[in-house]
Order: structure tokens, then C-alpha cells, then sequence
């Protein structure tokens, strides 16, 4: 009886076995491609990230400059903001995601009171990123020069030798004022001592007023072109004397030198010499240094206005010896058409706001804006028909002469010249900005 063999087949369990080995490879690769695909997409988006930072770290540092450009544009700031209120956002950056905003946050939580403890925040947001930088600014309000209330304010003793007026503010000294004339308003000392008349009102003594700091001079020395003292002619009449003859000095004209364009000139004049201006305009800041007995002053018909209007002073005097400065003048017109013809107000040097290229005008000679003078021995004379319409003051000694008229110019005091400020600041009205003192900060 024959048998017949059976046999199981081999190949079945062998293709299950691959097609599970093939189903767990591409199921491992999908993985690994979808892990793949995370990294990349998590490294992209820390990338994002740290890029956001960035730029909103850049925002918060753009929003404290913002900050302290709109606060000096506004010489209200303190009454229009709010302690801690947070600006408007603004967008920044080419795609507008990106913000930047601000605040300015007082220690006392008031922000109209002097106080040096002021921080501006800056906040910049990227998307979801916010970053915040602060810088802390100085906000002493700053002290305003009461001298400058004064037609006349000197340190030192003033007399006052003849005839004179005062319109808008007083004759003052921190020392004795004697008034052997009329004195046309009002006169204030410690004491005031009345030989003569003063027609309003006396207040003896006198109130202690605020000078400017001498460093005010370093200030404009800083911008000053110097002009030789041996560059004036020398007066033929007198070889110690140099003159300003029928001349125009000024931010666009200097027949002395090279030409300024703030209009601001630097004089040294030796000791025992003297320069003399007459029948000139002096449209410019003269910074005019007195070494020993050295003396400047005007005669005759003078006009003196600064080239940068009221932002600047018309003279300070400096001196540490016994120098003099004076301002006379005298009841003529100043004539454009007498000999040497000159044309005063020509294109670039307006006066009244007028210019011309003619030779035919006629002007009452008057000086516009702040002498100041440095310096406790320097006299100072204001005489023979000089008017000014400004404000004159002195650390030293002072005569009032014939015939003198001063009228106050209230802008000196409310808007005083560069420096004229104790305790303001840049960028602001009233702003200092500390250095050393940037911070990043946690967000709000």
C-alpha cells in the first residue's frame, strides 16, 4: 500500500512576516518624518521668537526716544499726561506688526511738582513678544532768572547820576541804589537812598534776585568766532582805541574776519585798549572779554539786536579786573545815507522785518535784548540818550546816566535766551536725561 506524503507550505508565514516588517519601516520613517518636521517647525519658531524679541526690544528703546520728543514739544507735559497712563500704540516696521507705546511714571505720582524721580517706560510688542526699556530723566523745574524782571539789576552799588526811565520793571541793586536825579518808575535796593525823585514806587530794601551762572559763558564761547582785537582800525586821534566805524557786523556780515553764521563773536581787549562802536548796527551776540583795565563802549547812534533774535543775549561782558563797559548813544537817527553811505538792513540782516538794498534809511538808535555782565569789578555806564528795549544786568558796580530809557522786554523773562535758565535741561523744557540709567524691565 503506497502512502502518499503531505507537506505544509513554507512561503505564507514568511510574506506575512515582511509585509509587517514593511508596515513597521514605513510607519518608523513617518514618525521620524513627522518628528523631523516638528524640530524644524519648533527651530523655526524659537527662531521667530528670539527674532521678536529683538525687534520688540528695539520697539521699547524707539517709544523712550518717542517719549522724550512728544514731552519736548510740549511745554505742558506735565498737566497733559498722566502719571503711569500708557501712550496710544504705534505701529513700526515695514510688515506693521510690531508696536511701540510709553508712560512716564513719577515716584510721588505727581508729575507737576519738581522731582527728580521720574522713569519713561518704553514698550514694544512683536505678536505676542513684549519687551520694555526705561530711561530716568531729571525734572527739577527749572528756575527762572528774576533778575530778568529788572530794567536794571546790579550786585553791586548803583547810582544814578541824572534823568531816567524805567518802563516794565525797576532800577535794582543787591546794594545801595542813590538817586541824585528823577528816576521816571520805579527803584528798589538795600537801601535805596533818595537825593533826587523816583516818581513810583521804592522798596527798600530790595528783594535778593536770581543771576545767571557764570558758566553761561563757556556756553556761548562754544559756538563764538573769534574776532583779533588788532583786526578794528586803529583810531587815529587816539593809538590806545579801536573802532567800529559805519559798519555792519553780523551772522552774514564781518568786515573784521570770517564770517559766523550764529552771529556770535569772541573780543579780547587788552588791558589800558579800548574799542568804540558808533554809528554801527551790531546784529550779533558779542562775547567781549575785558583783561585788566581794558574797555568797550558805544557812542553816538548805535543799533544792537542778536542775529538769532531772542534766543541769544546781545553781549556778555567778562572781566576779572577793573574794566568798563559803556553804552551811550545820542539822540540822532542813524543814517544809512551819510558819509560813508551803508546799508544797514540789507538782504540776510532784516531789521524790523524789513531789508532792502537801498541807502536811504533812518532808525532811532536802540538796542534790543540781554547785557550781561561778568564780573564783580567791571563798571558799567548807561548814559547820554541810550535807549534799550531788554533787560541790563551786572555782577558789578553801575552808573545811570542822562536822559537813559529802559523798557523791560517781558520775553527775556518768559522765554529767556539759550542758558538763561538755572536747572533746565534737554531735551525738554525741563528734562535732563540721566546717563547710566537704562534698564530692561519685565513686561506690564
Amino acid at each position: 500500500m503506497n502512502k502518499t506524503s503531505r507537506h505544509s507550505p513554507k512561503h505564507p508565514r514568511r510574506g506575512a512576516a515582511l509585509y509587517a516588517m514593511v508596515m513597521i519601516t514605513a510607519l518608523l520613517c513617518s514618525v521620524l518624518g513627522l518628528a523631523g518636521l516638528t524640530v524644524v517647525r519648533l527651530e523655526r519658531q524659537q527662531m521667530q521668537s528670539s527674532t521678536d524679541v529683538l525687534d520688540a526690544r528695539q520697539n521699547a528703546r524707539s517709544g523712550v526716544e518717542l517719549a522724550l520728543r512728544v514731552i519736548a514739544n510740549d511745554p505742558n507735559w506735565r498737566t497733559n499726561l498722566t502719571n503711569g497712563g500708557e501712550s496710544a500704540l504705534q505701529s513700526i516696521g515695514a510688515s506693521g506688526t510690531g508696536t511701540v507705546s510709553w508712560m512716564i511714571e513719577d515716584l510721588d505720582l505727581d508729575l507737576t511738582d519738581s522731582d527728580t524721580e521720574l522713569r519713561i517706560h518704553g514698550i514694544g510688542r512683536v505678536g505676542n513678544v513684549v519687551q520694555v526699556s526705561s530711561l530716568q530723566v531729571d525734572g527739577s523745574l527749572p528756575t527762572v532768572l528774576d533778575s530778568l524782571l529788572c530794567a536794571t539789576y546790579a550786585v553791586g552799588n548803583v547810582t544814578q547820576s541824572s534823568n531816567s526811565t524805567s518802563n516794565g520793571g525797576p532800577f535794582a541793586s543787591a546794594a545801595t541804589l542813590t538817586v541824585n536825579g528823577t528816576v521816571y518808575g520805579n527803584a528798589e535796593g538795600t537801601p535805596v537812598v533818595v537825593s533826587g525823585s523816583v516818581t513810583g514806587v521804592v522798596t527798600n530794601p530790595g528783594p535778593g534776585r536770581t543771576m545767571p551762572d557764570p558758566s553761561v559763558w563757556d556756553t556761548y564761547m562754544a559756538l563764538a568766532t573769534t574776532i583779533p582785537y588788532t583786526n578794528f582800525p586803529v583810531d587815529p586821534a587816539a593809538p590806545n582805541k579801536r573802532t567800529i566805524e559805519r559798519e555792519l557786523l553780523s551772522g552774514s556780515v564781518n568786515p573784521y574776519g570770517t564770517v559766523d553764521a550764529d552771529g556770535v563773536y569772541y573780543i579780547q581787549i587788552p588791558s589800558g585798549k579800548q574799542l568804540t562802536a558808533s554809528k554801527s548796527r551790531l546784529h550779533c551776540t558779542l562775547l567781549i572779554e575785558l583783561i585788566g583795565t581794558g574797555s568797550f563802549d558805544t557812542v553816538q547812534s548805535c543799533l544792537w539786536d542778536p542775529f538769532n533774535g531772542n534766543n541769544y543775549p546781545c553781549a556778555i561782558v567778562k572781566g576779572t579786573g577793573a574794566g568798563d563797559f559803556q553804552l551811550k548813544s545820542s539822540a540822532a537817527t542813524l543814517k544809512e545815507q551819510q558819509t560813508p553811505k551803508k546799508n544797514f538792513n540789507p538782504p540776510g540782516d532784516p531789521y524790523d522785518g524789513e531789508s532792502d538794498t537801498d541807502e536811504s534809511d533812518a532808525r532811532v538808535p536802540t538796542m534790543r535784548g540781554l547785557f550781561h555782565v561778568i564780573g564783580s569789578g567791571v563798571h558799567s555806564t548807561l548814559a547820554s540818550n541810550l535807549v534799550i528795549e531788554g533787560v541790563f544786568i551786572t555782577e558789578g558796580s553801575m552808573t545811570l546816566g542822562a536822559n537813559l530809557s529802559v523798557t523791560v522786554a517781558p520775553n527775556l523773562y518768559s522765554n529767556p535766551p539759550v542758558g538763561y535758565t538755572a536747572g533746565g535741561g534737554t531735551p525738554g523744557p525741563d528734562l535732563i536725561v540721566l546717563p547710566g540709567t537704562w534698564l530692561s524691565e519685565a513686561a506690564p
